[in-house]
């Protein structure tokens, strides 16, 4: 199944793998669209302290086989009940799309010490991504739901 290419072609391969049959790597390789937090629509609270309040707005999940998959999240800062502003923060992680055990994962390294390794849920033309990275000001684990687009 490799080089699927078409929304179509990927959410039968999503599905496909659902009913018995197994995913390859090269079958995820595709662009998603964040489209929620643990089952819930964007934007999404992820983290409050008495001054700010921080929303995940926006994201997305290229994944690649031959070259560097990126997470792509957009989070909001909202300061005003502290007396600040309203900011928005790209956060970006390059990383790769690793098979370990027959589980999938985005695997992004902050330092030569520090390799996060998030799992991959693929379900029934959907994926969930468990990210933990409270250096990036991603508590968590955040489920993140994405689509193909």
């Amino acid at each position: 199944m490799k080089g699927l290419g078409t929304p179509l072609a990927i959410a039968a391969a999503l599905l496909g793998s659902a009913c018995g049959g197994s995913l390859e790597p090269s079958d995820l390789v595709g662009d998603y669209a964040l489209t929620d937090v643990a089952g819930r629509p964007l934007p999404r609270l992820i983290s409050a302290t008495l001054t700010c309040d921080v929303f995940l707005v926006a994201g997305s999940l290229q994944l690649r086989v031959q070259d560097w998959s990126a997470l792509d999240l957009v989070k909001q800062e909202d300061c005003t009940r502290g007396g600040g502003g309203i900011q928005l923060q790209p956060v970006l992680d390059l990383g790769v799309l690793r098979e370990l055990g027959g589980q999938f994962y985005f695997e992004t390294a902050h330092s030569l010490t520090d390799t996060l390794r998030f799992p991959l849920h693929v379900f029934r033309g959907t994926m969930r991504l468990e990210v933990d990275d409270p250096g990036q000001g991603l508590p968590g684990p955040l489920r993140l739901g994405f689509v193909f687009h």
